[in-house]
């Protein structure tokens, strides 16, 4: 996809969810040999119009992008892992909580 060049691929979920309309998809032989005739007969303005799709997808899953959100979540684990294991309740719902039965913190 990213040469340009027409992709012809086996009937797999992932690829379908993925990459949408930017390949062809064969679920048998036949299909598979037909979407390879079609693909090697593209036309420029087929061409044309399949780059314009296939274009900002790419991307998006460029080598590039991928290791920024690899990197990315890494750092968020690294961070996660710097802060105490148990928040209190208080940090963790951003206020004050009385916990029934507990006397009361507060003095007058």
């Amino acid at each position: 996809m990213a040469a340009g060049k027409p992709v012809v691929a086996t009937a797999l979920p992932d690829l379908a969810r993925l990459f949408g309309g930017c390949l062809q998809v064969a679920s048998d032989r036949a299909g598979f040999l037909a979407a390879c005739t079609h693909a090697l007969g593209e036309t420029p303005q087929a061409k044309a119009q399949r780059l314009r799709q296939v274009r900002p997808m790419l991307g998006a899953l460029s080598w590039r992008r991928q290791a920024e959100r690899v990197q990315r979540l890494l750092a968020e684990v690294l961070e996660a892992r710097r802060r105490p294991p148990y928040e209190s309740a208080e940090a963790a719902l951003g206020r004050k909580v009385r916990v029934a039965g507990a006397p009361s913190s507060s003095r007058k």
